[in-house]
C-alpha cells in the first residue's frame, strides 16, 4: 500500500471535515471523476467536485468522514473504509452510516473516488 496515497487522503479528508471545501490541485488532479452514493450522480473536475460538496451541504448541516482502515485495492487503487456521521439540515436528525471510499491515483493526485455505503460491497467492487 503506498504511505504516500494513505496520507495524501487522510489529509483531505482532515480537510473536508474542517469544512475546507475548495480543490487542492496538489492533492486532486482536475480531471477528478467522483461517483456519488449519497447523490447518485457522477461528477467532474474540480467544478464537479464543488458542486458535489454543495449539494452534500445543502441536505446535512453537519458531515464528516472517519477512516478506520485502509486496504489496497486491484488495479493499484486504494481503498478507505469507516463511517460518515450525517445530520439533516431540515431534520435535525444524525446518523452514523458506514461508508467506503474507493480510490485511484495518477502521478500522486487522486482521479477517482467512488463512494459506496456498505463494507461487503466496497470489499467486492475493490477485488478484495
Amino acid at each position: 500500500m503506498s504511505r504516500e496515497n494513505v496520507e495524501l487522503m487522510r489529509r483531505t479528508f482532515e480537510r473536508w471535515n474542517r469544512g475546507e471545501r475548495e480543490a487542492d490541485p496538489d492533492i486532486l488532479d482536475p480531471e477528478l471523476v467522483i461517483h456519488s452514493a449519497m447523490t447518485h450522480a457522477t461528477y467532474h473536475g474540480y467544478e464537479g467536485l464543488r458542486r458535489w460538496m454543495v449539494e452534500i451541504d445543502h441536505q446535512f448541516d453537519d458531515w464528516n468522514v472517519s477512516i478506520d482502515e485502509f486496504r489496497d485495492a486491484s488495479e493499484g487503487r486504494l481503498l478507505a473504509l469507516g463511517t460518515v456521521h450525517v445530520r439533516g439540515r431540515t431534520s435535525g436528525v444524525a446518523f452514523d452510516q458506514p461508508m467506503a471510499l474507493l480510490l485511484a491515483f495518477a502521478e500522486g493526485r487522486l482521479i477517482e473516488l467512488r463512494t459506496i455505503p456498505d463494507h461487503a460491497q466496497a470489499l467486492e467492487a475493490a477485488g478484495l
